[in-house]
């Protein structure tokens, strides 16, 4: 199937980018947070060694050491910049990138670690994303479903777990 491949668009954090490339992270660790690049990459799947087949691959660049591709795909996706109201758009993972548009031009981007709110530290039944890890739940017609990590019996929740159990207690009422 791979023949009804035409391009490949890649777009992910700076550090995903940096460990794919193979660039060195060094600069991403420690002020003054230096990537090794934040241009658009233009490669090809051979020069990758994705595939033995040429394919062109595209990776979006990004806005800082910790505002990358991924965040711009997304107001991309969501035709945020055109919005003529004020509006956030939130990317939450490993970091919690986040920006604000006026809705006149302006636009405001930061970003803070978020790592630790996604694996659950400091609660009682909190786990990292683990074998067991309660990964996703839900209420279906009175009933508690869920899935954990690996399909292994339930150890704590995760972060993902944890922000599904707030959301299904709010929407049920509970």
């Amino acid at each position: 199937e791979t023949e009804k491949i035409l391009a490949i668009n890649i777009s992910a954090n700076t550090a995903m980018v940096h460990l794919f490339m193979g660039y060195s992270c060094e600069g991403l660790g420690k002020y003054p947070f230096m990537p090794h690049t934040l241009d658009c990459i233009g490669s090809d799947t051979r020069m990758l060694n994705l595939m033995d087949r040429e394919i062109p691959v595209f990776i979006t660049g990004g806005i800082s050491a910790y505002v990358g591709g991924d965040i711009l795909a997304g107001l991309g996706l969501q035709r945020f910049l055109s919005e003529k109201k004020v509006s956030l758009f939130i990317d939450l993972g490993t970091n919690a990138e986040m920006v604000l548009s006026d809705g006149n031009g302006k636009i405001y981007v930061t970003s803070a670690p978020a790592g630790p709110a996604f694996e659950a530290a400091n609660i009682s039944c909190g786990v990292g994303s683990v074998e067991g890890a309660i990964s996703s739940i839900c209420v279906e017609k009175g009933n508690l479903k869920w899935t954990t990590i690996g399909g292994k019996n339930p150890v704590g929740f995760c972060g993902s777990g944890i922000l599904e159990a707030i959301f299904e207690l709010l929407k049920n009422h509970v």
